[in-house]
């Protein structure tokens, strides 16, 4: 049986109630319940290590390029 490796990684920054940075949609309208920008571009950070088709990044990428 081959080995396995799991990772469990927490990759998203939620905004701290009364904090300065504020959360974001992907649209870019402001959202308490979403994630900040730094949030969002460690998610797109880390899109191209979990998966094996580019353009996904790619997508990923543009969008946070208009946040």
């Amino acid at each position: 049986m081959p080995n396995k490796l799991v990772m469990i990684i927490r990759h998203a920054e939620k905004p701290i109630p009364g904090g300065p940075d504020l959360g974001v949609t992907e649209q870019g309208e402001s959202d308490p319940a979403s994630l900040t920008v730094r949030g969002w571009q460690r998610a797109g950070g880390l899109c191209r290590f979990f998966t094996s088709r580019p353009y996904l990044w790619a997508d990923l990428h543009q969008l946070l390029r208009r946040a």
